[in-house]
């Protein structure tokens, strides 16, 4: 079947906004998009370096192109044999209910984002340069294939990195409901966590073991995998899950990092 990747890394927002850059998103959403080619899938990236490098315009991680891949990514992915794989690197912002009493909801922050008024009542420019969540559940609903996954690397952060004045607070991740059935979400961390950023891997932690699963590290015999050479989503999940979690615990003994999965399809 089609197997279509579209990856999204910011690496940095313009200078009004109150995010630091994330100094390793794009170098290793490069490395992921490489391994995954390599595996058959169809690969959009979405990052600054590789918009200049193709001297491409509409590969920069902006609100309205990141939409149109998104549409098509889940337009192109019409079978059950398809798989379709959506993976966000970088900042997320709580949105504030519009009623008091209300719950907010989170937002991907593309490069384009604007937060200055999202205390107040942001304007409809403001508003559109976030990427709710739902529009990311919307895709993998649209598409008809039958392998569907979102993996989400947000609220990172580097425990060396002393923030500086203006500066966002680093969002701990909220919790985030589970897609509908048949599509799967992995992230990086769990409600009240941060995904930490290690200088020496010059990587997070997740996605340095993300990588590690699809290059097939995952399918390696132990107790969660059998060795057939195919990485299944229960391999790449228990796998990222248990690696992050030990390798967090043993750099950074006073963090607590455990990557969540819900909603997990049946598939390779």
């Amino acid at each position: 079947g089609r197997k279509e990747a579209l990856i999204i890394a910011v690496r940095h927002h313009r200078p009004s906004q109150p995010f630091r850059d994330q100094r390793y998103a794009e170098s290793y959403a490069s490395a992921l998009a490489d391994i995954l080619s390599r595996s058959g899938y169809r690969v959009r990236l979405h990052s600054t370096q590789h918009a200049r490098e193709l001297q491409n315009d509409f590969l920069h991680p902006v609100s309205s192109y990141i939409r149109d891949s998104l549409s098509e990514a889940a337009r192109s992915t019409v079978s059950h044999e398809d798989s379709l794989l959506i993976v966000l690197i970088g900042n997320a912002v709580l949105v504030p209910p519009a009623q008091p009493g209300a719950s907010g909801h989170l937002c991907f922050c593309p490069m384009d984002a604007d937060v200055r008024n999202l205390g107040r009542k942001p304007t409809p420019h403001e508003q559109a340069s976030l990427m709710d969540f739902s529009e990311f559940y919307g895709a993998l609903e649209e598409s008809r294939a039958g392998n569907r996954l979102l993996i989400v690397d947000i609220c990172r952060a580097d425990p060396s990195f002393k923030p500086q004045r203006n500066y966002a607070s680093t969002l701990t991740l909220p919790r985030i409901p589970a897609p509908n059935k048949g599509a799967g979400l992995i992230l990086s961390c769990g409600p009240g966590q941060m995904s930490v950023e290690d200088g020496n891997l010059q990587r997070g932690v997740f996605m340095n073991y993300l990588i590690q699963a699809f290059e097939g590290r995952a399918d390696l015999a132990s107790s969660f995998n059998d060795g057939d050479r195919t990485v299944t989503l229960d391999e790449l999940s228990n796998f990222v899950r248990d690696q992050t979690a030990r390798h967090v615990g043993r750099e950074y003994p006073t963090i607590v990092q455990t990557a969540e999965m819900k909603g997990m399809p049946q598939g390779r």
